[in-house]
């Protein structure tokens, strides 16, 4: 798209729901070949094959690591707030993407394009939606189907509960 003449440096904070996050990081730690191409990506993957026997007990691993703790996400929270930065929800963002095949930009797209200082009018719709859904698919949501009562126990605590609905999710 075109930039406006006096387009700025800009935060953009794109924040997804965090039990999401845990499978769409398990997906990608077993399945993914670029994975593979990161430092240590595949030390991670035969460790995370050949320690576990399911991806239920990859997943209970995963949730328990410090780097997937409320309190890393908490970091984040600021950001939420700031006056320099544009905090959106993944989910919201995602799901416009899909109506550009259709030319339409939802309201969270368009005031994120606003905001980068980019004028739609520039921006090749069709190609911007294939290339998001060209890269991999992803379900909203999707931990609702995987989530074992053994995954929920994991984050069934007042601190997890608060950063879900710091984050505007619901437990």
């Amino acid at each position: 798209g075109r930039v406006t003449v006096q387009r700025r440096i800009k935060q953009v904070f794109i924040h997804r729901d965090p039990r999401d996050t845990f499978v769409s990081y398990l997906s990608w730690v077993t399945t993914s070949e670029r994975f593979l191409t990161t430092a240590g990506g595949k030390e991670f993957r035969k460790f995370m094959l050949e320690k576990f026997d399911n991806d239920d007990q990859r997943l209970s691993y995963i949730i328990g690591q410090p780097q997937h703790s409320h309190s890393v996400y908490q970091s984040y929270a600021p950001w939420l707030q700031s006056p320099r930065c544009l905090a959106v929800k993944f989910e919201e963002l995602y799901s416009e993407i899909s109506d550009l095949k259709d030319g339409i930009v939802g309201p969270v797209l368009g005031q994120l394009l606003r905001y980068v200082e980019i004028d739609v009018a520039g921006v090749d719709l069709t190609e911007f939606h294939s290339r998001v859904f060209g890269q991999s698919v992803t379900e909203i949501g999707r931990y609702k189907k995987v989530f074992k009562d053994q995954h929920y126990a994991l984050l069934d605590n007042p601190e997890f509960k608060n950063t879900l609905r710091t984050f505007g999710y619901e437990w």
